[in-house]
């Protein structure tokens, strides 16, 4: 049993809000949360707690205290992931139902572990695969709310729309964490109690993004339970877990036999000694659910907004399928 990789679980006790405000409405609602939010919250959460980042100084220095993958759905024992990218196939003629079934299955967006082998290998079929999808699909509502704001130039109004997800009682989300040293399982611990409170992602001063840890007198459980669903042959590559933002001599790395695709990624960030808000440099990153030949450390990139001294990163390291022992 690999001590050092752990996963934590928790149900969302209030709607959580991911993604940016906009005048119009863009409907893209949220069934898992990238790792660049969740490790935002949880180093925001350690300033609160100890008030300084000496602990996490190895982030910059290449040796990273830990390392997370991005927030995925639960329903029982039924743990979702990422649906792993394939090349496209060759087109050809199919009939109308046929054709149906195609476009219903390019929107999936997750699969359950216990069929990833069995979806690499090509072994499970395209309306299981859609009936598994439509089943977190069910338990999730998307709700989007038009909000009144002062312009930006001027006294005039202007209307925007927050949208929120609201998920069923028996859904519930997880992350992978795993840890260069042990202590930190305990160090951790009551910064995920506190972001628990704080909550995750955006309009937090209204409640949103509040949770329950799965239990909280044993946050961190074991990988080994479902492990056995995410054990396979390296020969497939590598599925992207995370966010990654790879260094620059690592780009030839990732196209070289490669099955990925790219985010942008950016937001506002906030100086909490000035109390002042800029908005950070934009960059991209490679998606979750990419297939990658090697396995890429990844970076966090500056992000820093013009003219602040105070320096900020975006969390881009990378975490994989399946789990091997580094050499």
């Amino acid at each position: 049993m690999n001590e050092t990789i752990k996963i934590v679980r928790f149900h969302f006790t209030e709607p959580f809000h991911i993604g940016e405000l906009s005048e119009g409405i863009r409907k893209t609602a949220r069934y898992f949360i990238h790792s660049d939010t969740l490790w935002g919250g949880l180093v925001a959460n350690w300033i609160n707690i100890y008030g300084n980042l000496d602990l996490l100084k190895g982030y910059w220095d290449g040796s990273p205290p830990f390392r997370v993958s991005s927030i995925f759905p639960v329903i029982g024992d039924k743990y979702y992931i990422i649906k792993p990218l394939t090349l496209p196939k060759k087109s050809i003629a199919v009939e109308y139902k046929e054709y149906q079934l195609e476009k219903e299955y390019k929107k999936v967006q997750l699969i359950p572990l216990n069929l990833l082998s069995e979806y690499l290998n090509d072994r499970v079929s395209k309306n299981q695969v859609i009936q598994e999808w439509k089943e977190i699909k069910n338990k999730i509502e998307y709700v989007v709310e038009p909000k009144v704001r002062l312009g930006p130039t001027s006294a005039a109004s202007v209307i925007y729309y927050v949208s929120r997800v609201k998920t069923a009682k028996d859904l519930d989300f997880y992350f992978l964490i795993q840890v260069n040293e042990l202590k930190f399982y305990e160090i951790l611990s009551p910064v995920l109690k506190l972001l628990s409170e704080t909550g995750l992602g955006g309009h937090r001063s209204k409640g949103n993004g509040r949770f329950e840890l799965h239990n909280e007198d044993r946050i961190f459980m074991d990988y080994d339970s479902v492990s056995k669903y995410s054990s396979f042959s390296e020969d497939y590559g590598y599925i992207l877990i995370s966010l990654l933002s790879p260094k620059e001599d690592n780009i030839n790395e990732i196209l070289k036999d490669s099955t990925f695709q790219l985010i942008e990624r950016g937001g506002w960030a906030l100086d909490s000694i000035k109390k002042e808000q800029g908005f950070e440099k934009r960059v991209f990153m490679v998606k979750e659910g990419s297939i990658l030949r090697k396995k890429l450390f990844g970076h966090l990139p500056d992000v820093t907004p013009r003219n602040w001294n105070l320096k900020i990163t975006r969390y881009g390291l990378g975490m994989y399928l399946p789990f091997v022992e580094e050499e």
